[in-house]
Formats: C-alpha cells, sequence, structure tokens
C-alpha cells in the first residue's frame, strides 16, 4: 500500500502524529509538505510544498501523478484544501488535527466561513478521521451521510526513548523549584495567556515556582511576551531535550482552549507526570483531571505541590490514558480506516 500524507503544518504535533503512522502502519509512505521540522527516514521520498495556494494545489496533482498513490492522507486544515478542492480519482482521507471553526475565540461569521468551507470539501473525501468523539460529531454535522472513522492519537514518547536518554539526565537538586510545563507552539490555540494568568497568580500568592513553555514562536514577538511575564519558553526541542525538559517538571498543565486531542498530554502521560487539562469538549470521556479558570488552574497545582495522595491519582489517571491510546489500538485502527478507503 502505497501512502501520500500530505500537509502545511509539518511542525509539534501534526508532525509527530504523523511521522507515528508512519512508524506504526507497515506501508510506503511519502510526505508532501510544509512546516518547521525535518522530516524522519520513515518517508520513501519528500518534497517540499511551493509558497501560493495555487501553486501548493498544482504540487499536490503533480505529486500524485508522480507517486500513484493508493491513498491520499491530508493532516490539517489548508492541505485538506489543496487535495480535496478538486475531485482526484485516489481516496482522499482527511484529518483535521481539530476543527478550526471550533476555536471559541473566532468570531461567528468567520467560524460559519470556515465551516461551509469545510461542508463543501467533505464531497470529495472518503473518510473523515477524527480523533475523539467531539470531532467526529462535528464532521458528522458538516454532512451526516459522509464517513466519518475515529482514530487513536499515541505518545510519540516510548519506552525505548526513556531508556535511552533517561539515564543521561542530570536529576535536579533538593532546591530544584516546583515546575509546571507546557508544550506546544505559542499561539492563540494553545492560550499562552492563560498559561501566564496561571503563573501570575501562582506570583501573586507568594509561591516561587517554574512555569516553563516547551516549545516555539512564529512571531518572537509571541515568545517575548510570555517571558516578560515570567515564563521561561524553550522553543523548539528535539526529541531527548524534550523528555529531559518534561523529566525535571513536576507537573503537566494543558492550557489549550481548543483541541483534536494533544500529543503533549499523551507524551506527559508517558513520562508518568501528573496532568491537569481545561474543560475542553475532546477529554470528554476521558478521566483526567480538568479545570476551567486560571483560579482552579492554581489551587489544583498547589494540590500537587501539596499531596502525595493527589500526585498519585493523577498518576494513575495518565497511566489508565495510555493504555487506551496505544500503539495497537492505533494499529488496528489504520487497518480499518485504510482498508475501507480502498473498498
Amino acid at each position: 500500500m502505497r501512502i501520500l500524507h500530505v500537509t502545511e503544518c509539518y511542525a509539534g504535533g501534526v508532525s509527530r502524529a504523523i511521522n507515528s503512522i508512519a512508524e506504526n502502519f507497515d506501508a510506503d509512505h511519502h510526505l508532501l509538505y510544509s512546516g518547521d521540522d525535518a522530516p524522519s527516514n520513515l518517508f520513501s521520498s519528500t518534497d517540499t510544498l511551493p509558497t501560493s495556494i495555487v501553486s501548493r494545489i498544482i504540487a499536490f496533482k503533480r505529486a500524485v501523478n508522480l507517486i500513484r498513490p493508493d491513498i491520499v492522507h491530508a493532516h490539517s486544515s489548508w492541505a485538506g484544501l489543496y487535495t480535496r478542492l478538486l475531485p482526484t480519482q485516489t481516496p482522499v482521507i482527511y484529518e483535521p488535527h481539530c476543527f478550526v471553526f471550533d476555536d471559541p475565540r473566532r468570531p461567528r461569521l468567520l467560524k460559519s466561513v470556515y465551516r461551509g468551507m469545510e461542508s463543501l470539501l467533505s464531497i470529495n473525501t472518503k473518510i473523515t478521521v477524527a480523533l475523539t468523539a467531539h470531532e467526529a460529531k462535528l464532521a458528522k454535522s458538516l454532512r451526516p451521510n459522509q464517513k466519518v472513522m475515529q482514530l487513536s492519537n499515541v505518545p510519540t514518547i516510548s519506552a525505548s526513548d526513556l531508556a535511552a536518554v533517561l539515564p543521561s539526565v542530570e536529576k535536579p537538586g533538593s532546591q530544584k523549584p516546583f515546575t509546571i510545563s507546557m508544550v506546544g507552539r505559542v499561539a492563540p490555540q494553545k492560550d499562552p495567556d492563560f498559561f501566564a494568568q496561571v503563573a501570575e497568580i501562582a506570583s501573586a500568592a507568594g509561591q516561587d515556582w517554574n512555569f516553563t513553555w516547551i516549545g516555539g514562536a512564529d512571531n518572537a514577538d509571541d515568545e517575548n511576551d510570555l517571558k516578560h511575564r515570567g515564563i521561561n519558553v524553550t522553543g523548539w526541542l528535539d526529541k531527548a531535550s524534550l523528555i529531559s525538559a518534561l523529566e525535571t517538571s513536576d507537573v503537566y498543565f494543558h492550557s489549550a482552549s481548543y483541541e483534536g486531542f494533544p500529543l503533549s498530554v499523551l507524551d506527559a502521560a508517558a513520562m508518568d507526570l501528573p496532568i491537569i487539562v481545561r474543560e475542553l469538549a475532546c477529554f470528554e470521556g476521558f478521566d483526567l483531571h480538568k479545570i476551567g479558570t486560571p483560579e482552579a488552574a492554581y489551587e489544583s497545582l498547589k494540590s500537587v505541590e501539596q499531596s502525595a495522595d493527589f500526585q498519585s491519582k493523577l498518576r494513575n489517571l495518565a497511566r489508565n490514558l495510555t493504555e487506551e491510546m496505544s500503539v495497537k489500538n492505533q494499529q488496528r485502527e489504520l487497518q480499518s480506516i485504510y482498508g475501507e478507503a480502498l473498498s
């Protein structure tokens, strides 16, 4: 089976999700992309997307003619446009990695435009892949008779990664401050302002805590704004450095305002960290510790710092999550999805 993956944002969680599919599903994988990350050696071929929308659609058509894939797997909204604007004989699987119209911060009119575009493009979609029941419900709302199938995300940090990296991680001293980490792009979806508000509440309460944002921004001013508000910003890290950063964290706090299903939460779970998330639709049905306000986040973080029992409870919830979102389950789901696409 030959699969052409297409994405305009090969960076962060999306690139790691594509890589996990290429690693966990035995097929001939190819990649057409733009983004900050360098492609791994999991792909038989890689090529970059040009800059304009029209040239990207042409590049996609050219790649299909050259590679002759059995399946096109489009990742994220712009790739969904390039691959579905014009009909193709090759079945297209579309994985939005969270619908833009689900963003609570966007104006209602703009969300209606995005929803309308997604509805039109769904006509040229063989299967829409949803990461959660919430995302599947959104996909069905676009066109009720379209085929929607769910796919589990899986941690991108494996036991072998931990075995290779952890022995070399320098253990922090006993005076290390309580460290709260968040992984992701410094961008509105990840809501760095919410993260900074929690840090400011903690500082005002006299807490000498270390808030660390693991990731970078497209705009240096966005990173500088976080730094000015007392947040340590690491920039983008390779996997070994990411593991090291999480290993020296005491708790993982995911501040995003909407998601598909964040790989960083699964990676934190793989690191056996206590996890706190916001009350988002993507987490419905998952037994995680959820908060609604910066004040509630602060109180939960204080409980993690002060209570070994609370830490243990959150770690147990994280372990249950990794059992549910496992490589074995993802492989089974991919077999069903790709098999259905070829039927």
